[in-house]
């Protein structure tokens, strides 16, 4: 009966790595090209906004609802395989909308993006509480750290390659650029598709559904603050790609490659964070990290090549991955395992709205500014960036250290050290983990 239990329970980690794979042949062809499929066909800025607010907000609806399903009685396999498979169909539809924008006409084009994209984050959003709190039953305590780090690094190296291979062919199809999103939606469509089966292939150790507790009041305070946090990144974040799309004129390639670079250290620089967080602490990290996001987006006033822009992705990428990592590391520090779940399901919900009235407010204060000027993207950065630096003191005022970390270094010699000597620390661990591996081989 052990060996059965174990074979299932290898067989399903399995699948869930081809799973994380495919979905991110999607997010990458699909996800990253839907504001660049908006530039294409003539979106003007409050579409654009709308286009990279409303689905994320209804993503984290979506996942406070479907935090709620266990207590109607559903199946979490159920919700996984029909929340993904949906997902799948409105990829198929926006392939179609790509596919006959011309003859559709850009009004029609324009609304039928945006409300394809917003079912597009919904039925994503719906099945990731049960998603996580099937894999948790799945994955064995004592590795399941390892695991999801070498799953993570899968996926990412999935999307990065992905991300090269649609910059290419986007590229290469400039004579017909709407058929190249039409193919790439339709990439997104079979990738997911193809999920949803391999989620179907899952076991389930606890199938019948079960009554969740709800979220803790400090969870939920918590809540508010990455609110706060994901309001002042998308002020900026979400127009990064009209900035380099049509001021400064980069290509699809030169687009994609910010993105792989911003990827690329995300990942590499997530081990380092949670070992930063192992010796001094959750809260010192995620108000370290908040307050140099606010330098990410100062550097992108200076960013007029491609060169440049894959220099600052890169450092985006570096500081979005311990805003990530400390963010989550919190939630799970300030919660118990049983109400996970309901917290966070609430987490996401705040943070969509967040993503929805940032975005809108940096809509307005370019529409405001005049959505043609490079001059009004500078003073959007710069207005971003100061309000990161307000977030990161209301955070450091409205957290709390959970457990006590062996290191004694204040916050502001923290960050002094994430910006000069961790990077080369870093670098020297990479090089030497990458020469001991080849010397193992």
């Amino acid at each position: 009966m052990q060996d059965d239990e174990k074979t299932r329970r290898e067989a399903t980690m399995r699948y869930s790595i081809i799973d994380g794979s495919l979905w991110s042949v999607m997010t990458q062809a699909g996800v990253s090209f839907l504001t660049p499929f908006a530039l294409a066909l003539g979106a003007p800025i409050m579409v654009i906004g709308a286009l990279n607010a409303v689905p994320p907000f209804l993503d984290g609806v979506s996942q406070k609802i479907g935090s709620h399903f266990s207590d109607l009685g559903w199946e979490r396999k159920k919700i996984l395989v029909w929340g993904v498979a949906a997902q799948a169909l409105m990829w198929l539809l926006l392939s179609f909308l790509a596919f006959y924008a011309k003859p559709l006409g850009p009004q029609f084009a324009n609304t039928g993006l945006v409300a394809l994209a917003a079912l597009i984050f919904f039925f994503g959003g719906v099945p990731n509480p049960a998603w996580v709190a099937l894999m948790g039953d799945v994955v064995p305590e004592k590795t399941r750290a390892s695991w999801f780090g070498h799953r993570n690094r899968m996926i990412y190296f999935v999307g990065v390659l992905t991300l090269l291979f649609a910059g290419f062919y986007l590229d290469s199809m400039k004579a017909d650029v709407l058929l190249g999103f039409s193919a790439l939606f339709a990439i997104a469509f079979v990738t997911r598709l193809a999920g949803s089966h391999f989620l179907e292939l899952h076991w389930d150790p606890n199938p019948k559904a079960r009554k969740e507790p709800e979220a803790g009041k400090e969870a939920k305070d918590y809540a508010v603050l990455l609110f706060l946090i994901f309001f002042t990144v998308n002020i900026a974040g979400n127009y990064l790609p009209v900035y380099l799309l049509e001021m400064l004129k980069f290509d699809y390639l030169s687009f994609s490659a910010a993105l792989m670079a911003s990827m690329i250290f995300y990942v590499l620089a997530a081990p380092h964070w949670g070992r930063l967080i192992e010796k001094y602490g959750t809260k010192k990290v995620l108000v370290s990290a908040v307050a140099l996001n606010s330098l990410s987006i100062f550097i992108t006033v200076l960013v007029q090549s491609p060169l440049q822009a894959l220099l600052s992705y890169s450092f985006a990428g570096i500081i979005g991955s311990g805003v990530m990592v400390s963010y989550l590391n919190y939630l799970f520090d300030i919660t118990k395992p049983e109400e996970r779940i309901k917290a966070t399901g609430h987490a996401y919900l705040l943070l969509g709205t967040g993503t929805l009235l940032g975005t809108a407010a940096g809509g307005i204060i370019l529409s405001y500014l005049g959505q043609q000027s490079i001059n009004s993207f500078y003073a959007l950065f710069i207005i971003a960036g100061a309000l990161r630096i307000i977030s990161a003191l209301i955070v450091n005022a409205r957290t709390r250290e959970v457990k006590n970390p062996p290191g004694t270094k204040g916050t502001l010699a923290l960050m002094g050290s994430i910006l000069t000597v961790y990077p080369i620390k870093g670098l020297v661990f990479e090089i030497s983990g990458a020469a001991s591996r080849v010397k193992r081989t």
